[in-house]
């Protein structure tokens, strides 16, 4: 068995595609005192600001954005996490290098598309 050790340029990145109820505040998941339990990288503490930058990024990408992994590790771990441990995500994607991102859709969209589609 042969072991690379180096850069594999056909290298493939999971994206997950997540619907978050609107009623899930992220506020009320995620404090100052919770944050630790989702934060599986360890290291430095998190601070306030750093605290406000997830919870914005987590809105951000409700209000339709992406966020990439390798834009902003820490946040994209630790939501993950949390979308994992909620059970907001239906499905995965396989794509190239670098692109763990999450995503997440709209249910009201996606409730009227299974429905115009049948399901």
């Amino acid at each position: 068995m042969k072991i690379k050790t180096d850069f594999v340029t056909n290298s493939s990145s999971i994206s997950y595609i997540c619907v978050v109820p609107r009623s899930f505040n992220i506020r009320e998941v995620l404090d100052m005192t919770t944050i630790n339990k989702y934060d599986e990288n360890g290291g430095e503490e998190l601070t306030y600001e750093e605290l406000e930058k997830i919870i914005s990024e987590f809105e951000s990408v409700r209000n339709g954005n992406e966020l990439y992994r390798e834009n902003s590790y820490r946040s994209y771990d630790i939501l993950n996490e949390i979308v994992e441990e909620k059970d907001f995500i239906i499905s995965s994607v396989d794509g190239g290098p670098d692109e763990n991102k999450l995503i997440f859709l709209d249910p009201d969209l996606l409730k009227e598309k299974l429905i115009k589609i049948g399901i």
